[in-house]
């Protein structure tokens, strides 16, 4: 056994390992063997727990206090009977028995949605809403909000006719204006009797008055905001004169017209009536061939995430074959984030540039009013849906139909307007344009290719996110030049499908991934970079794996991307966030080589990293022995492994370390010793806890290390 002067001189030095930030006893870090030093990653505030799934409601930014009700409610209760109008949001879709329940606590139904899982109801009190989140198929609470409304330059400036300046790179000169493609603006009706608009009309719906019913199936415009947006889409100009003639020109002259009015004719409403109109024209895609919506109406204030109401129903509309374009807001430049439709995920959000009314884009800047981004994270882990907005178009002084106050006769008059509700029908119109290259081509591509056609602007948000997002600009202007010969072109896409986001990787790790091409046989190859790197050539195209040393890095988050080559063009990129964590190993004491002898012989280190939950160990090859994770002292876990040595004759000993947890990766680290019992110590072997001045021998050793910890840091 050991005696009791060596098992104080132990436990001094355990202490002093506890409480000082060891170097390694060999001199400093540099001169560390390599087969002791792994690259360590700093923990920081990175979240290494994989995200819960769950559901939208227990995280939504429209709930920082976590009580189920829209912080709006919350601010404006003061105590009193303060009515309220809200989307009750439930957990299922609603049957009769839910109705029902909702309907005993009081207020107006005044929609009951089909595509998502939401009642809209009017004039209830906090009492009233604290009644509804005790229903148990209730799940938030959310405040209704206020909608209000917020060609001959700008169609030559997006590159949509021909001019002087882009001629003859232009979608008109292309063969594309938006034959057949129906486009459905929500708004404050259109005044169709316009010649420009003369014979587009398809079908129509006023879901602008109470409780959404329908007043007519060809709603009028008495405001002259729906007749404008509609002019930019697809207004023909002039139909007295030649088309090459004719100054206010839309987008997609040949596109064609459903009239949906979800605006009074004052430019206002409740939330519930686009609700209504979304869902309307998804009911009546089939039977009205609609294509698109173009949404120039929103709700001022901003702080949205995507997972309001009514932006759920746009998602909705996209998940049932529709292409969604909405304008980003008028509370630009220091507004927060994004409201109502304009926060959707899968909307194409369109911000405002002021054209400065020449045609070319040099002298294009952004609007003072247009709202920047991004959007609010909705917390989950597609970074890229909070980029908004998507792009931007002209919006500043544009010149399209203005409506007639009277109820027949065609009018020919133009006026001026300015917003975000100009710049996004321009897109829309964009989006036709590309529908009649390629019919059928779905909603998801039409954003892929507007956003990775667009021209980049200004000063790029966040390299490590994407090379061209603005938080001005978006992914840049549109150019409907450039999306049209995309969309012509072959589509191609990639995936990383081996990772996910904040999924944690070390050593050499196998990226596997899938990529496609509509033309078969078409892609040449795959390639891979890390961060702001160079791209790498995979193995492989239409099933391909990259083999990455994550030891080549530093440890931490890092981004790895993907993409495809056709032969033509590059595919857009694939990205995910991931972790690298290789852990560092390091032994403290004693010294390789050292000769030691008694019954217990402890080993102490100390690793850093992330995940660590053991260190395996094995003498001589035997396995089984476990270390004793025993401290935390700075970012270090301290470690120290006992011996016994009963039973282990006298001879030189290899311990091997190594780091072991759930995501862990690490180098084992060996350790030489040389052994010898007690009984030897008087046979002239070096050995560092003799009986005789042990706490003497003890002590300098445990200065001589907190010596080299301060000369260290």
């Amino acid at each position: 056994m050991v005696s009791a002067p060596v098992k104080i001189c132990m436990i001094l030095l355990f202490v002093f390992l506890l409480f000082l930030d060891p170097g390694p006893v060999n001199g400093s870090a540099d001169n560390i063997d390599s087969d002791e030093l792994m690259i360590f990653v700093e923990a920081g505030t990175v979240d290494i727990e994989e995200k819960e799934i769950s559901p939208w409601w227990k995280w939504t930014s429209m709930d920082r206090n976590g009580n189920f009700i829209h912080d709006s409610i919350d601010k404006a209760h003061d105590g009193s009977n303060k009515l309220f109008h809200v989307y009750v949001d439930l957990v299922k879709p609603q049957n009769p028995d839910i109705i029902e329940k909702i309907r005993n606590v009081g207020g107006e139904i005044s929609y009951i949605c089909k595509y998502i899982n939401t009642i809209c109801i009017r004039n209830v009190t906090y009492n009233m809403i604290e009644r509804l989140l005790a229903i148990d198929e209730v799940v938030f609470v959310e405040e209704q909000p206020y909608l209000s409304i917020n060609l001959d330059v700008s169609a030559r400036n997006v590159e949509a006719r021909p001019s002087a300046d882009y001629s003859p790179k232009t979608a008109w000169e292309l063969g594309y204006t938006g034959k057949e493609v129906v486009v459905a603006v929500l708004d404050t009706g259109v005044d169709d009797n316009h010649a420009d608009l003369r014979n587009k009309f398809v079908a129509g719906y006023d879901c602008s008055g109470n409780y959404g019913v329908a007043w007519t199936t060809n709603p009028d415009d008495k405001n002259g905001h729906g007749t404008h947006c509609a002019g930019v889409i697809m207004g023909t100009g002039d139909p007295n004169s030649d088309m090459a003639e004719r100054e206010y020109v839309g987008v997609a002259p040949d596109a064609r017209l459903v009239d949906v009015k979800v605006l009074t004719d004052i430019g206002v409403n409740l939330g519930d009536h686009l609700i209504m109109g979304m869902e309307w024209c998804i009911e009546n895609k089939e039977q009205f061939g609609i294509d698109i919506l173009s949404i120039s109406v929103g709700t001022g204030g901003g702080g949205d995430d995507g997972t309001n109401a009514n932006a759920q129903t746009a998602d909705a509309a996209v998940n049932a074959g529709l292409i969604v374009v909405v304008a980003a807001g008028n509370e630009g430049p220091n507004n927060d984030g994004f409201s109502s439709v304009a926060a959707s995920d899968k909307a194409i959000t369109v911000g405002a540039v002021d054209d400065g009314d020449t045609v070319t884009r040099d002298d294009d800047v952004i609007a003072d009013y247009s709202n920047r981004g991004p959007r609010r994270t909705d917390n989950d882990n597609d970074i890229l849906e909070e980029l908004k907005p998507d792009v931007v178009a002209p919006g500043t002084d544009i010149m399209s139909c203005m409506y007639s106050p009277r109820p027949v006769g065609f009018v020919t008059g133009y006026q001026q307007m300015t917003g975000t509700s100009m710049a996004c029908p321009h897109v829309a119109g964009v989006a036709a344009l590309m529908l009649e290259a390629k019919p059928g081509i779905n909603a998801s591509k039409v954003k892929h290719l507007i956003r990775k056609t667009a021209e980049p602007k200004g000063t790029v948000y966040n390299n490590d996110i994407s090379e061209t997002y603005s938080h001005e600009y978006g992914f840049g202007r549109v150019n409907a030049y450039e999306a049209l010969r995309e969309v012509m072109e072959d589509y191609q896409t990639v995936m990383i499908t081996s990772l996910g986001n904040d999924d944690i990787i070390g050593a050499v790790y196998e990226i596997k991934g899938v990529a496609n091409n509509e033309e078969q046989g078409a892609l040449q190859y795959v390639e891979i970079k890390i961060d702001g790197g160079e791209w790498y050539q995979a193995q492989g195209t239409y099933q391909w794996s990259y083999t990455l040393d994550t030891e080549g890095f530093e440890n931490g988050e890092h981004f790895i991307y993907a993409r495809c080559y056709n032969g033509r063009n590059h595919s857009d990129e694939d990205r995910v966030k991931v972790i690298f964590n290789n852990l560092i190993l390091l032994i403290t004491s004693p010294e390789k080589n050292a000769a030691v002898y008694g019954d217990e012989i402890i080993i102490t280190g100390r690793t850093k990293g992330i995940n660590l939950e053991y260190i395996e160990v094995s003498i001589n090859g035997r396995g089984g022995f476990k270390a004793e994770d025993t401290s935390l002292v700075g970012d270090f876990s301290i470690w120290h492994f006992q011996w016994i040595t009963d039973g282990f004759p006298e001879k030189e000993y290899t311990f091997q370390f190594k780091a072991g947890g759930n995501d862990v990766y690490s180098r084992s680290t060996s350790l030489t010793l040389k052994f010898k019992h007690p009984s030897s110590k008087d046979e002239g072997s070096s050995i560092p806890f003799p009986w005789i001045g042990g706490p003497i021998l003890s002590g300098i050793l445990i200065i001589s290390i907190a010596k080299r910890i301060k000369n260290k840091r």
